[in-house]
């Protein structure tokens, strides 16, 4: 397996959530970091987060500026593939409940073999998950930055180009929090 970078969606404004979930603990830490972590369990040769509060740097966690900060998380997902030091890219929203790091090996798995796609994109309950994928920067970068500049703010819209493989995956590794009843009492 060649090398891969990791990044990390931290930037939104945690609207539905009341407060930053990248900051937000679950289980002792901050969500971020418990991405972060998944992703470097995984064997990501670099991690870093795109956007977010400067305390995440106080985790100990690399902060890279959004491009496009406040317009959504393609802006993020360009920011990541033009900041990254290796073609493949796992690009993870950072509000995981459980960030999985079998569910980020199944994903790259996926992306290894057979014929070679612009991204991997996995589908939870039947639903795409645009937020989190495995992305060839080579093969996406020019052409989601088009699409946003253009006017795109869907992660889908500007994918809808590209050669994306959808693969079924089982759960939950990429399920996320997106307000606080997402969170079940009982972890």
């Amino acid at each position: 397996m060649t090398a891969w970078s990791g990044a990390v969606l931290a930037g939104g404004a945690s609207r539905r959530m009341g407060r930053d979930k990248a900051l937000l603990e679950v289980d002792g830490q901050a969500m971020a970091m418990r991405v972060t972590d998944a992703l470097r369990r995984a064997g990501a040769a670099e991690v870093f987060c795109v956007g977010g509060d400067v305390a995440l740097a106080s985790l100990g966690l690399k902060l890279v500026a959004d491009d496009r900060p406040g317009e959504g998380p393609l802006g993020g997902l360009v920011t990541a593939l033009r900041y990254a030091a290796h073609d493949l890219v796992v690009v993870l929203a950072c509000d995981l409940v459980d960030p999985s790091t079998a569910a980020i090996e199944r994903l790259i798995g996926a992306e290894d073999h057979e014929r070679a796609v612009a991204a991997t994109v996995p589908i939870v309950g039947g639903r795409a998950q645009w937020l989190h994928g495995a992305w060839r920067r080579d093969d996406c970068l020019g052409p989601l930055r088009a699409a946003f500049d253009h006017g795109e703010r869907s992660i889908h819209g500007a994918a809808a180009g590209l050669d994306v493989r959808l693969v079924e995956d089982p759960g939950p590794g990429f399920a996320d929090a997106d307000a606080p009843e997402d969170l079940a009492d009982d972890r």
